[in-house]
C-alpha cells in the first residue's frame, strides 16, 4: 500500500464534520494519475451512483466537455476525481449546503502533495475560491490556465443545471477547446 492509498483509507474513516448519516467520502484515483479534477463536493444523486460525476445532468455535461469515453474518464490511472468537501454536506431550504473547508485543509492538501499532478482542473466557483481566495471568480477566469504552487490549474464553470445562465454568458466552445488541449498535454 502506497502513501496515497493509506491517506485514502484515512479519508474513508473520517468523522470530522457533521455530515448526513447517508453520506460518505467519495473520490477516486491512484498514484500516477497526472490530472486531478476538483469540485465543490459530491451531490446526493452522485452518492446513489457511488462515483463522482455519474449523475445525469452535471456529470453528463462535464464528461461531454472532456470529450472522453467513460472508460477513459473513469480510469483512475488517468484522472483523480476529488473535491473540496469529501462527503455530501446536506441541504438547506435554498439547496445544497456548502462543504466545510476542513476537508480541504486536512485531506485535499495531502492528496495534492502525494499525487503531484501535472494539471488540476477546478470545477466551479467554490473550488476556485479555495485555490485562489484573493482572486474574483469572474467570466475572464473560466477557460484559463493559472498557476498554483507551481502546478497548472485550469478553471471551468460548474456544469450544474443551476449554472446554465452563467454558462450562456461564456464562450463555452472556446473553454471546451482549451480544456481538451490541456488534457492532451
Amino acid at each position: 500500500m502506497d502513501k496515497l492509498e493509506r491517506l485514502q483509507e484515512q479519508i474513508r474513516k473520517c468523522q470530522i464534520c457533521k455530515i448526513p448519516s447517508y453520506s460518505y467520502p467519495l473520490f477516486q484515483g491512484v498514484s500516477g494519475a497526472k490530472i486531478m479534477v476538483i469540485s465543490q463536493s459530491p451531490s446526493r444523486k452522485v452518492l446513489a451512483y457511488g462515483q463522482k460525476w455519474r449523475d445525469n445532468f452535471s456529470g453528463k455535461t462535464l464528461r461531454a466537455w472532456f470529450g472522453l469515453a467513460d472508460e477513459v474518464f473513469y480510469n483512475p490511472n488517468f484522472l483523480y476525481l476529488t473535491s473540496i468537501g469529501k462527503c455530501y454536506p446536506g441541504r438547506t431550504a435554498k439547496g445544497d449546503k456548502l462543504p466545510d473547508l476542513i476537508c480541504a485543509e486536512k485531506w485535499l492538501k495531502q492528496e495534492i502533495n502525494l499525487l503531484k499532478p501535472k494539471l488540476i482542473i477546478i470545477v466551479g466557483k467554490f473550488a476556485f475560491s479555495w485555490f485562489f481566495p484573493d482572486k474574483p471568480f469572474i467570466k475572464s477566469v473560466n477557460g484559463k490556465t493559472l498557476k498554483w504552487q507551481g502546478i497548472e490549474v485550469y478553471c471551468l464553470p460548474h456544469p450544474s443545471g443551476a449554472n446554465v445562465a452563467t454558462r450562456q454568458k461564456l464562450d463555452m466552445a472556446k473553454i471546451i477547446a482549451h480544456l481538451r488541449q490541456n488534457l492532451k498535454k
